[in-house]
């Protein structure tokens, strides 16, 4: 086994470690379920842009960073597979 070949597994094994350990906590949304549920309104436009931005860029940012470097990695250990010499 080349050195690249353990190098693609052991990062692929190390992101998805990164990724399962991200998403293994309590999601925000249940976190203050009963508290909210007492104060729900119809929100706008502006402020449902706002929770899905704050939801996507803060709470979920190492599950999104988790899943683009694994796609990079596996992306790059394919494509050393797939050019090796015969």
């Amino acid at each position: 086994m080349k050195f690249y070949e353990l190098f693609g597994s052991i990062a692929a094994i190390f992101f998805a470690f990164i990724l399962f350990f991200s998403l293994a906590s309590n999601p925000p949304l249940y976190s203050e379920w009963v508290r909210g549920s007492s104060e729900l309104v119809k929100p706008g436009f502006s402020e449902l842009g706002e929770a899905i931005s704050t939801y996507l860029w803060i709470n979920l940012y190492p599950a999104l960073i988790g899943l683009i470097v694994l796609a990079v990695t596996l992306a790059v250990a394919l494509s050393a597979l797939l050019r090796r010499e015969k």
